[in-house]
């Protein structure tokens, strides 16, 4: 700018702006596009001073054009900013270079704005400098629109961070670009790994086509969902759901949303499984073997067997060694049938301790064959001496003519014809395996019983019932205590006195010699004899609180003879007495603890 245009500037919008006439066209254009910008605009000289600025620049400072004039920074700004920019001024007259930078400055009015600043050193035409020119622009929109942006990439990027789901962003060759923290965890990588990895590193178990079209896809209609497997750094693999979408068509970034849905996956296969499957056992359930008979009856699996199972004496197991025991017995007799029955078998159990075996083309000679093998494969478990047996009946389709229930009505009537004939004897073994097991843990109990059951016996003839009366009273003696099977060994040989816990857990065995006989055809006529063998006269017994005569007859015989037998019997807590002794302690419970027409008739008939 030559002096001639700055003398000119000196006299932009004065008072007395009365000689327009030597204004060229070119101080003109300069006047009017000073003063219609919106730009600040300064002039300053080799000193400091402001020697000419455009309206933007008074209208900033709250003065006129006229008013800035001869001023210096220090007029219009405070002692510190004014003090650097002089500095400045000084810096960009020496260097002749230009300076720009963003500065937050404050009105006249006291409104902040963001300003950028471009300042540079100005020249007259034989370029000697003259001073200082400076453009100032108010950019607070933009400054502020850009503060908004990074505050959402700052959000955006927390909530990616604090995803649950994975998150990536790779090129058109798969390269990684960027990714969260749960894409790292999820994969098993590092963030410093996976900016050198590419998508195909992570061993997507897949056929290369399949990748390709899905990523032909997400490049041609811009989204993609699908699932797949990858495997992670350290071998294992995880199911996952992707979505992808194009987020940037020129340089073709795809971004991904990633879920690893192993454990739904698993729950699902869990929740199929069960549909369809026994919990217990894992074989089928009632709802797939129906739905599977349906499905066979056809002519091409003729001759089509089905045999039905039945677990013997499960609930007389469950009773004498508890469910859990009950429970391996049905694995046990599962897993027996899985050994004999062919690949194309169905096995099913349809109910607590009822099994179904569908055999597509099976005729009787092979049916038979399966039977014998499944119950000598089911006999030969060893369960901890736990008898385990089943009874079997099966019955055959060979033209569409048949019934198919009536064919399920025959296989069930053969199985119970077949429990009725082997029940009684596997329930006798029962029995005798159980107070086998009880001499087992309680070694003096085979003595004990022995002699409770002879008393018992003596009694009741001494009383004048022999014949059936003699002969129940003296098996109820030898089964009274069978109960005690579901008491643990230690408690049986304790020496010490028990405390209130034990011998509340004691006071179980006679319900407990309850349910086990009356789980039996056999003995169930004397599980109430053996139930209330600890009742007492005076109605403080256990396990109802009979009184008197209430107590069944053969009860209050069996009471009498196992207090005689213990009173007489070296215990771990305690030595015998002697009979004279024994017979003291039997008189003074008479009307309290025993019948006392019974404690006379034994003292006298059956200890004399």
């Amino acid at each position: 700018m030559n002096p001639h245009e700055i003398n000119t500037l000196n006299q932009m919008d004065t008072p007395s702006n009365i000689i327009p006439d030597i204004l060229n066209d070119q101080s003109s254009m300069l006047h009017a596009i000073l003063n219609s910008t919106e730009d600040l605009i300064f002039f300053k000289d080799l000193d400091g001073k402001y020697i000419n600025c455009n309206q933007a620049y008074a209208r900033y400072h709250g003065k006129e054009i006229t008013d800035i004039r001869g001023l210096t920074s220090h007029d219009l700004h405070d002692p510190s900013l004014a003090n650097r920019f002089m500095e400045e001024d000084k810096e960009i007259m020496q260097t002749f270079q230009s300076l720009r930078y963003e500065l937050l400055g404050r009105s006249f009015n006291g409104k902040r704005v963001m300003l950028e600043t471009i300042k540079s050193p100005y020249f007259d035409e034989s370029n000697n400098l003259m001073g200082v020119v400076g453009i100032i622009r108010d950019i607070t929109k933009r400054h502020n629109i850009e503060l908004e942006l990074s505050e959402s990439r700052r959000y955006l990027r927390a909530i990616l961070e604090t995803s649950l789901d994975a998150f990536w962003v790779v090129d058109k060759d798969g390269n990684f670009l960027d990714f969260n923290s749960a894409f790292c965890q999820m994969c098993g990588y590092s963030r410093a790994e996976l900016l050198k990895m590419n998508i195909e590193d992570l061993e997507i178990i897949e056929n290369r086509n399949a990748i390709e079209k899905r990523i032909h896809r997400i490049l041609t209609e811009g989204r993609d969902r699908f699932e797949t497997v990858h495997r992670k750094n350290d071998g294992t693999t995880y199911d996952i759901e992707i979505v992808s979408s194009l987020f940037d068509s020129e340089q073709s970034l795809v971004v991904g949303f990633a879920r690893d849905i192993s454990q739904n996956k698993e729950k699902s296969k869990r929740i199929n499984f069960l549909s369809f499957h026994d919990h217990l056992t894992g074989l089928y359930n009632r709802r797939y073997i129906e739905d599977s008979i349906k499905r066979l009856d056809t002519n091409r699996n003729y001759p089509f067997t089905l045999m039905m199972l039945d677990v013997n004496g499960l609930k007389l197991t469950n009773d004498a060694f508890g469910h859990h025991t009950g429970d391996q017995v049905l694995v046990s007799v599962s897993e027996a049938i899985r050994k004999v029955c062919r690949e194309d078998d169905i096995i099913g159990r349809i109910g607590g301790d009822e099994f179904v075996i569908l055999l597509p083309n099976t005729d009787r000679s092979d049916a038979e064959k399966i039977r014998k093998r499944i119950e000598k494969t089911a006999a030969e478990t060893d369960l901890d001496s736990v008898l385990v047996s089943v009874a079997i009946g099966y019955s055959i389709k060979y033209h569409p003519d048949q019934n198919i229930e009536e064919v399920m009505k025959e296989a069930d009537t053969m199985m119970y014809r077949n429990k009725l004939r082997d029940g009684k004897s596997f329930r006798q073994k029962t029995i005798e395996l159980i107070l086998d097991n009880v001499n087992k843990k309680y070694g003096l109990e085979i003595y004990h019983t022995k002699k409770v059951s002879d008393y018992s016996r003596q009694l009741a003839m001494a009383m004048g019932y022999g014949g059936r009366i003699a002969e129940d009273v003296k098996k109820a003696g030898e089964l009274h205590d069978i109960g005690k099977i579901i008491l643990p060994a230690e408690l049986l040989n304790k020496p010490e006195p028990l405390d209130p816990s034990e011998a509340e857990l004691i006071k179980q065995h006679p319900e407990a010699s309850y349910q086990i006989l009356k789980s039996t055809d056999e003995y169930a006529y004397l599980a109430e004899i053996v139930l209330h063998h600890h009742e007492r006269w005076d109605g403080s017994g256990y396990p109802e609180g009979l009184r008197g005569e209430e107590i069944p007859l053969l009860s209050r015989i069996i009471a009498v003879s196992d207090t005689y037998e213990a009173l007489t019997s070296k215990r771990p807590y305690k030595e015998p007495l002697d009979k004279s002794s024994a017979i003291q302690i039997l008189n003074e419970s008479a009307g309290t603890q025993l019948d006392p027409r019974m404690v006379k008739i034994f003292v006298e008939k059956v200890l004399s």
